[in-house]
């Protein structure tokens, strides 16, 4: 994940050119479970205290999307550039 945060660009093509296909799934897991698991939990919270899930979703939620939404774009920029450069 340092590697991630510090040289996306060679770390990305380092994972690409081995074909690591257990790191590209970690990472791709690493992308997508914080916002699963947000969503899971939200679900639970509201049957266990309202008995059923809010149609409203609050600024903690939209907080969520819009840091998952800028991971993502971030990951996705870099492994852009690194299948456009082969």
């Amino acid at each position: 994940m340092y590697l991630l945060s510090y040289q996306p660009y060679l770390t990305i093509k380092n994972l690409v050119s081995k074909r690591d296909k257990s790191q590209l799934f970690l990472l791709g897991a690493t992308i997508l479970i914080p916002f699963g698991f947000y969503i899971a939990m939200r679900i639970v919270w509201d049957k266990m205290k309202y008995g059923i899930v809010l149609r409203s979703i609050g600024p903690v939620f939209l907080a969520t999307v819009l840091v998952e939404v800028i991971i993502f774009s971030f990951f996705s920029y870099w492994f852009y550039r690194v299948i456009k450069k082969k």
